[in-house]
């Protein structure tokens, strides 16, 4: 590609197509073994949680623990999990954000908080199975 000019279509799709090969899973892979690259290991980051809230009710977030986390992604690979949207949560999750009232949790997914109203997942089906 020469500077100035627009890229040619085959181009775009060389270096999409090269992008989406194995770098993109080895990063994954990277962040799921390493506990030193999870999202809240970074000063940061958790300067960030501690100005996060809560979309629906402006609550505080706290990091969940491992437990909470392992349960979920089992529920998961179960196929029984719903996020409160009423849809089936199908990826796993690295953490999660719980509110104030520890009814919901926002999922961390490639160390991103997801911050939607309809992803969180309510956490009262952990304690009666597939709610």
């Amino acid at each position: 590609m020469v500077r100035g000019l627009p890229q040619s279509p085959l181009e775009k799709t060389w270096k999409t197509e090269r992008l989406k090969g194995p770098v993109r899973s080895a990063r994954r892979a990277d962040v799921r073994e390493s506990p030193s690259s999870s999202w809240l290991n970074r000063d940061v980051n958790q300067e960030l949680l501690a100005i996060l809230r809560c979309p629906d009710d402006r609550s505080p977030l706290s990091l969940a623990d491992d437990e909470v986390v392992a349960q979920l992604n089992a529920a998961i690979q179960a196929g029984w999990l719903r996020n409160r949207a009423g849809q089936r949560v199908d990826r796993l999750m690295e953490g999660g954000l719980v509110r104030e009232a520890g009814d919901l949790l926002y999922p961390i997914v490639d160390q991103i908080p997801v911050m939607l109203h309809d992803e969180a997942i309510p956490l009262v089906q952990l304690d009666g199975g597939s709610a």
